[in-house]
């Protein structure tokens, strides 16, 4: 018998083992496919992995991160830049992609994933003055299925941290005037289901406006008791918002994605106006927004697994987000981070994060670092290539299990000068079964041009 099989030559050419595997096809016989089936050169693959590369005993190192042996399906890679960890996360997208899931990619700078957007036909939504989203809608409702005092909590929370981000406020008093405003406002959205409500059903950056000096202006208002000066001051930081960066603070949301596909987000835009604290509040709300994709995927899971004896999720997700070192220095999006991750969690979701070194979330408040250890404390799989001697210093009281002398041997996860391919070393840990493999990355020549990144 002969015919046309897609072909995985694992050493030479490592994809994943799906139908979609590889767009090369190649003629064989029954005893060729009988040769390939009685292989035993595979370490450690399952139906459904990402191949990330090779180990030291040379054997392909193909895990399956999003089984169901794991607590959740978070994976953090630290290493310091030209360590490899952009092209070892593209693999992976490539490789759920080539598989036809979901993914959805954050891309925060210099279009990192856009060739792999174009690729393999993701549509990219630049956010700009054309997709903005309102920061002031609230996209999750609470566990009960409606909106609760938590939800309303939550959201006035991170807008508090937005409005501190960008005003560079101090005064407790003024912040806390913002808050007392947006908690009213929110009163009339108790109970409501947010699915059932158009954009323009909520308020946004003007209307805010209009609540603070409506209620100044009224003798029982809610600020008859506060200081002219004060009131004065919180205007004038509102009008900012309002008129300095409308498109963000005074615009309901405008994007109309498909939330079952795959999607680019392009935050690069964020750059060029606003600086650091407008990415920081973008990325929070980017969370947010998310956090309505995570409640329909846990619903298409839950419907689709129901009475199924499953390992994986049947409908899963990846989600990406590089260069977060930077975003996680703000507390407030810290939390929405953490928050997030919680969600990725109960949707079966797949949130995979990159960090160049621990030295960009050190530091701070006790809350901010109690933050930072849940973050740490919500993955089951680290993966950590070459990092600097103060980041060793610092990962075992961030990832417990992993020992200072394994922190310590990352320092030395250099290229070797013998090896023509220029693999990096990498130390996968997989916290619930305690598995921890040293394995090399392996980025063919094709994948190199379309990674691009260091050479």
């Amino acid at each position: 018998f002969f015919g046309a099989i897609q072909r995985n030559l694992m050493h030479k050419e490592i994809q994943s083992l799906t139908s979609f595997s590889n767009p090369i096809k190649d003629i064989t016989t029954t005893r060729g496919i009988t040769n390939m089936i009685m292989s035993d050169n595979v370490y450690d693959v399952k139906p459904m992995m990402f191949p990330l590369g090779e180990t030291q005993a040379g054997l392909p190192y193909c895990p399956d991160f999003m089984s169901y042996s794991y607590r959740s399906y978070c994976v953090a890679i630290l290493s310091m830049q030209g360590g490899g960890k952009s092209s070892l996360i593209k693999s992976m997208v490539q490789a759920a992609l080539i598989r036809k899931e979901q993914v959805i990619m954050l891309d925060v700078h210099n279009k990192e994933y856009e060739p792999l957007a174009q690729r393999y036909h993701v549509p990219s939504v630049i956010l700009d003055m054309k997709n903005g989203i309102n920061p002031y809608q609230i996209f999750n409702n609470s566990e009960q299925g409606y909106i609760t005092e938590m939800t309303i909590a939550d959201t006035v929370m991170l807008n508090r941290e937005m409005f501190v981000s960008v005003t560079k406020e101090e005064d407790t008093s003024i912040i806390s005037m913002y808050v007392n405003a947006l908690t009213k406002m929110y009163i009339k959205y108790l109970g409501k289901d947010v699915d059932t409500l158009s954009n323009s059903q909520w308020f946004k950056g003007v209307h805010v406006l209009d609540y603070v000096m409506k209620e100044y202006s009224k003798a029982d208002g809610i600020y008859k008791d506060a200081p002219k000066e004060m009131i004065f001051k919180l205007l004038e930081h509102l009008k900012m918002m309002v008129f300095t960066y409308g498109y963000f603070f005074d615009t309901y949301t405008t994007m109309n994605i498909d939330v079952s596909k795959s999607i680019h987000f392009d935050l690069s835009s964020l750059n060029i106006e606003g600086g650091g604290q407008l990415e920081n509040a973008y990325f929070s709300l980017i969370f947010s927004f998310l956090g309505r994709i995570m409640r329909k995927n846990e619903k298409i899971n839950e419907k689709l697994e129901k009475g199924k004896k499953v390992t994986r999720p049947l409908h899963p997700i990846t989600v990406v987000a590089e260069e977060t070192g930077t975003v996680l220095k703000n507390i407030g999006t810290a939390k929405m981070f953490d928050i997030f991750m919680r969600q990725t969690r109960k949707a079966r979701a797949s949130f995979i994060y990159a960090l160049h070194t621990i030295n960009d979330i050190t530091g701070g408040s006790d809350e901010y670092q109690s933050v930072i250890k849940s973050i740490f404390g919500l993955c089951s799989v680290f993966i950590i290539g070459q990092i600097n001697k103060q980041t060793a210093d610092d990962l075992p009281s961030f990832i417990d299990g992993i020992t200072p002398l394994e922190a310590q041997s990352a320092v030395d996860f250099v290229v070797s000068e013998t090896d023509k391919e220029k693999r990096r070393k990498f130390l996968a840990y997989t916290v619930d079964d305690k598995k921890k493999i040293v394995f090399y990355s392996k980025i063919l020549p094709r994948q190199k041009l379309l990674f691009g990144g260091g050479k």
